[in-house]
């Protein structure tokens, strides 16, 4: 058994509520009005860097489950319960770095869970 997190962008309409449902649907491999879409390959690439080719390896810290549809992609970052708090701690610098979140299920706890601005609010400027 493992410890997983899961990895996705926020939505602007995005309610802090919706986490469970949108982990619910990950695991479905359904996509949810509560996620955007973000670039993936970078993600992976970035984890890879940090903690090794997981398509490769399977005996490094981590597994990765990237998922995706038409619309959005997600990750499920899968490790050792004993290596759960060292891969939380090397995930959160990665996740805040690229605006994305890091939902941890068994804790029901996330991090980067910032409503992005609006599109409209980022272009409207004072006079």
């Amino acid at each position: 058994m493992s410890y997983d997190f899961a990895i996705w962008k926020r939505a602007e309409s995005a309610k802090t509520a919706m986490l469970a449902e949108v982990y619910a649907a990950v695991c479905d491999d359904r996509s949810h009005l509560a996620m955007a879409p973000f670039d993936l390959p970078a993600l992976e690439s970035v984890l890879k860097a940090e903690f090794g080719d997981y398509s490769v390896d399977a005996d490094l810290e981590i597994l990765c489950y990237p998922g995706q549809t038409e619309s959005v992609c997600w990750m499920i970052v899968a490790s050792p319960y004993s290596a759960a708090g060292d891969v939380h701690a090397r995930l959160v610098p990665i996740v805040l770095e690229h605006g994305l979140l890091l939902y941890d299920p068994q804790r029901k706890s996330v991090v980067g869970n910032k409503r992005p601005p609006c599109a409209s609010a980022a272009t409207t400027r004072m006079p």
